[in-house]
């Protein structure tokens, strides 16, 4: 590979992990376990991503939304199977204990539920 396309290339990486930290940056990084919250129409999950980084969502049954990491609201959307949630440029789709969570353009990130 030429220099230029070296330098591209990492270029892009650099933009990526950019765009990755400014999301979690924004957000409060919190691990929650699993939970009802005291309200029954709540749910507390807390997520590991194969990036070692956590999300917290709470998902609303009420309004349909998931509040991620207390600072980004998802509208809940439909999906063949499993569950989804977006608001570009930000998706939270999963089924059963694992997630994949897309910030940007960087690329998405599998996650699964931490249990206490």
């Amino acid at each position: 590979m030429d220099e230029p396309a070296q330098e591209d290339a990492l270029l892009t990486r650099m933009r990526q992990n950019i765009y990755r930290v400014a999301a979690v940056a924004m957000m409060t990084v919190v691990c929650a376990c699993a939970v009802a919250d005291a309200p029954r129409n709540l749910l507390s999950v807390g997520y590991r991503c194969e990036d070692n980084t956590y999300l917290s969502a709470v998902h609303d049954r009420v309004t349909e939304t998931a509040t991620v990491n207390n600072a980004i609201v998802l509208k809940q959307v439909r999906t063949a199977s499993g569950f989804g949630y977006e608001a570009p440029p930000y998706a939270l789709r999963g089924k059963g204990d694992e997630i994949t969570w897309t910030s940007g353009s960087a690329p998405p990130v599998r996650c699964a539920v931490v249990r206490g």
